[in-house]
């Protein structure tokens, strides 16, 4: 068994804005201690009046603590009138947030 093949990455979230877009990544793990972070960088990038681009696709873990940082994250952007677009490669995460997320959400799973 390789252990580097099971080794975990390191939490990221990282806030970018090419061509006027918001778009922000995450790596690693989302759970009770990176939630926050994750709830921090949203919350930057909701102040910038902008549609935000969710990128989970190297999220290796997430629990209910990041889901709602998500989900409070789309219903704050739909009242302002704007939507999360949130893209995973876990079907499962797509189908979890499809489920719960505010009517600002949009879920694209790929």
């Amino acid at each position: 068994m390789d252990p580097a093949r099971y080794a975990a990455t390191a939490f990221r979230c990282d806030l970018l804005e090419p061509d006027g877009e918001i778009l922000i990544t995450v790596a690693g793990e989302v759970d009770l201690d990176t939630a926050p972070s994750l709830g921090e960088c949203l919350a930057r990038a909701s102040v910038r009046g902008k549609p935000v681009f969710l990128d989970l696709t190297c999220v290796s873990f997430i629990d209910g603590r990041g889901f709602r940082v998500i989900n409070a994250a789309a219903e704050s952007a739909a009242g302002a009138g704007l939507y999360l677009t949130v893209a995973t490669r876990s079907a499962l995460v797509g189908r979890i947030l499809s489920a719960t997320a505010a009517s600002g959400a949009q879920v694209l799973v790929g």
